[in-house]
């Protein structure tokens, strides 16, 4: 760290002398850190970061994807993956007590905002910096888990500058169980028909072997799964700048559909950010900065892991339609038929939208009258709307009687019902500093900060 990366040829050379160069331009970048920045060069602390341009190489539903395996010292692990879900659980250096060992997220200088860093814009994004140990303990108890700073990107100098990004891409389930085939399933049973003592012809016959292997059975996976789900984004930025004033602007959207063939699996999301920097006069500098979400995720009523166990559980010489007739769906274990559990329009559905506004204000006046003195303000405003319907459909399946020809009905979650959940809320934080910063014989830095906070 700190010297440049070297290439060298091998060749036909035995040995190999590298001199180290030192990088003085990385050493003289500038990074986030706790209420301010700092140049690497003076940074006694452990502090790594990520650039948004880094970020943005990996289109993931959840920003805290994209950061695992970027930064030293932060790790992530993932428990699901369906859309609108499947955020990483980040730990900064594992896991550090029997609590919460969540790290404090703060977003444009303020701490705990609501809608948190999971479905921010990788496109808004100019840096993440990563506080650990000592350098988080600006931020006192509530950093004890490390620190994740997240800074939004601000308008560049320059004419106007609009860029467009978007993907279009395909997933595909993979690690599934290998599950039995009909035939296989069938040899099995008679084995343990045999091992009971119940004969060995009690549940599957050989002419029942045979027929399984020459017509097969049925694939669970294959008729409620698809091989291939898209997921797309867009995003649109404009950048730039006017005699007094900077300016960066996005749009972005992102979807992602599910696994189920009935396409009630999906996940949609927009991201909308206005980030507005004002030269008051020579001295003061005022910052607008608003970022707002909308997102909603469909799903059929039973969640995944359910469905996922049902397919598991469900036997291959059985049949998705009672004596194969389509309009008959059959009536097999506690009526988990993936034909009725992965469609909304049969079983029902859950539905939640979150929407979240995020907005800063800040000004900032440096002293002309003492070098290095500056007073900074801020103003922040949260808002968070939240609403979940659930709605339990009752369905019906039948069973086959052959002897009589008759289909029996049986009726699943019964009655049908409807809940429904709206949360609102609002935060406010202000903080007011003062910071001086001095650079004394070239050699000796200063740097003191008051800051007042609630």
């Amino acid at each position: 760290i700190g010297y440049q990366t070297q290439e060298v040829a091998v060749s036909n050379q035995s040995t190999i002398n590298v001199t180290l160069k030192e990088d003085t331009q990385k050493l003289e970048e500038v990074v986030v850190v706790g209420y301010g920045t700092q140049k690497k060069v003076t940074v006694t602390g452990s502090v790594a970061s990520v650039s948004g341009e880094e970020l943005k190489a990996s289109p993931t539903t959840n920003l805290t994807n994209g950061m695992v395996g970027r930064m030293p010292g932060v790790i992530g692990f993932q428990t699901a993956d369906e859309p609108g879900g499947g955020g990483t659980t980040i730990r900064i250096r594992g896991t550090n007590s029997l609590g919460s060992n969540d790290p404090l997220v703060v977003i444009d200088g303020v701490p705990d905002r609501d809608g948190g860093m999971n479905r921010l814009n990788p496109t808004e994004i100019e840096s993440i910096s990563v506080l650990k140990d000592a350098s988080a303990a600006i931020y006192g108890m509530r950093a004890s888990n490390g620190v994740l700073l997240v800074t939004t990107r601000k308008g560049e100098s320059g004419k106007t500058r609009i860029d467009y990004t978007g993907s279009f891409g395909f997933q595909n389930p993979s690690g599934l169980p290998d599950v039995l085939d009909a035939a296989q399933y069938a040899e099995l049973v008679r084995e343990a028909d045999r091992n009971m003592g119940r004969g060995i012809n009690t549940t599957f016959t050989e002419e029942d072997v045979a027929r399984f292997r020459r017509e097969g059975g049925t694939d669970w996976y294959d008729l409620a799964m698809k091989n291939l789900v898209p997921q797309t984004h867009h995003n649109v930025t404009a950048s730039g700048s006017g005699k007094r004033t900077q300016y960066f602007l996005s749009f972005g959207y992102y979807g992602e559909d599910g696994i189920w063939k009935t396409g009630d699996l999906n996940y949609h999301r927009y991201n909308i950010r206005s980030n507005l920097s004002f030269d008051v006069t020579k001295d003061l500098k005022a910052e607008l900065l608003i970022g707002a979400m909308s997102d909603e995720k469909n799903q059929p009523y039973k969640d995944t892991w359910e469905q996922f166990k049902a397919i598991w559980m469900l036997k291959p010489t059985e049949t998705p339609y009672a004596n194969n007739n389509e309009s008959f769906p059959n009536d097999v274990m506690y009526g988990l038929n993936p034909l009725m559990i992965t469609d909304a329009d049969q079983s029902g559905y859950k539905r939640r939208i979150n929407r979240t506004l995020n907005t800063t204000f800040t000004l900032t006046y440096k002293a002309p009258f003492l070098k290095g003195l500056s007073a900074k303000f801020l103003y922040a405003y949260d808002y968070k709307n939240y609403q979940q319907k659930e709605f339990q459909k009752q369905y019906t399946l039948y069973k086959y009687d052959r002897e009589k020809d008759v289909y029996n009905s049986q009726i699943y979650s019964s009655p049908s019902s409807i809940y429904r959940k709206s949360w609102e809320g609002a935060q406010n934080q202000l903080q007011a500093s003062l910071n001086y910063e001095r650079l004394f014989a070239e050699k000796h830095n200063l740097k003191v900060l008051f800051l007042y906070e609630q």
